[in-house]
């Protein structure tokens, strides 16, 4: 069991650091940017939103029957 909540949680966190990514490379974008550089971000930014995607995926699909555990706080 904590294999798949290590799991899920680790693609949850890779998942957030490539939106994360994604828009500071968009407002990288903004400025004014030579059009080799333009050409570059706008391929990098695709790439980013497929990982993106790819990983929100694996996040969804389940290894089993049973949805991963939400961690709580308790109070002790």
């Amino acid at each position: 069991m904590p294999a798949k909540l290590d799991f899920h949680l680790t693609i949850e966190r890779a998942a957030g650091l490539t939106l994360d990514a994604t828009c500071a490379a968009r407002a990288a974008g903004q400025g004014p940017l030579p059009a080799q550089h333009r050409r570059l971000l706008r391929s990098a930014l695709r790439k980013l939103e497929g990982a993106q995607q790819d990983l929100y995926e694996a996040r969804n699909n389940p290894w089993s029957s049973q949805p991963p555990p939400t961690l709580q706080l308790e109070l002790l």
